[in-house]
């Protein structure tokens, strides 16, 4: 499937972005390996995103906040696709306290023309195994790091470099990030606050951050989750080698000019 088919303009008869447009929308978003323990489902005017309840009672805490990062970034692709079919996008986190497994809700609001970010953001949408290329390397484009700090901070996060000490110390515990060429960047995205509304819009960054990592020629991995975090980094992270209220490791570098045929961008 390609961008122009996620992105294609399937509306009902007010102009509004099909259900299963935004269902397939949601399903292209970055996910964890494990799966997606979430729902999609329509309702008046938009869709919602919908935990499985019994499966995230089951879970730890890592297991519940990747629940949360992965539907996050499924509202932001959502929220992208409601944008470019001319409304613009009312977003509801955890809107009833009495029904926690209702994550996010999304409706079509008034007219209004997507940005120019939008647009471009829009047209780097693909199926989530076909999102980037591996990290190669090879530095990252020039201004990537400025561009990726500004599209985690628009969700209200942070996004910072992880120390070469820190760095070091990860790798120990960790073979992927041993291996990590010399010029990848390690980065850390987090929160203010570790509360699930702050993990939600910690799963928008996380999205914003490969669509913009692509629109911009480089690569990205997903290198470490919050089990990943709980478990095999947690001795490195309680002695000080990440912040506190770190959610995922990213690694961005620039990308081969092959990959990047295979993998398109809008400036390519």
């Amino acid at each position: 499937m390609t961008a122009d088919m996620l992105m294609a303009p399937r509306t009902d008869h007010l102009g509004r972005p099909s259900f299963d447009r935004l269902r397939q929308l949601a399903l292209s978003a970055v996910g964890h390996p494990g799966g997606r323990p979430w729902q999609v489902s329509a309702i008046e005017g938009g869709a919602r995103i919908l935990a499985n309840g019994p499966t995230m009672a089951r879970m730890s805490a890592a297991g519940r906040k990747t629940v949360l990062l992965t539907a996050g970034a499924a509202m932001a692709t959502m929220r992208l696709g409601i944008a470019m079919s001319g409304r613009r996008p009312i977003v509801s986190l955890l809107p009833d306290q009495r029904r926690p497994e209702v994550l996010v809700m999304l409706r079509h609001g008034v007219p209004g023309d997507p940005t120019d970010l939008e647009r471009a953001m829009a047209a780097t949408v693909r199926p989530a195994a076909r999102y980037l290329p591996p990290v190669a390397d090879l530095p990252a484009p020039q201004g990537l790091h400025l561009r990726a700090r500004a599209a985690v901070e628009k969700e209200g996060q942070w996004l910072r470099t992880v120390a070469p000490d820190a760095r070091e110390r990860l790798a120990r515990y960790d073979a992927r990030i041993a291996n990590l060429p010399k010029t990848a960047l390690l980065l850390a995205l987090g929160s203010t606050h570790d509360v699930p509304a702050e993990q939600l819009r910690a799963g928008a960054a996380l999205q914003n951050l490969v669509l913009t990592v692509r629109l911009f020629g480089g690569a990205l991995s997903l290198m470490a989750w919050p089990a990943d975090l709980e478990g095999r980094l947690q001795h490195a992270r309680d002695v000080g080698a990440l912040a506190p209220r770190t959610h995922v490791l990213v690694a961005i570098s620039g990308c081969h000019p092959v990959d990047r045929g295979a993998f398109p961008t809008p400036y390519s």
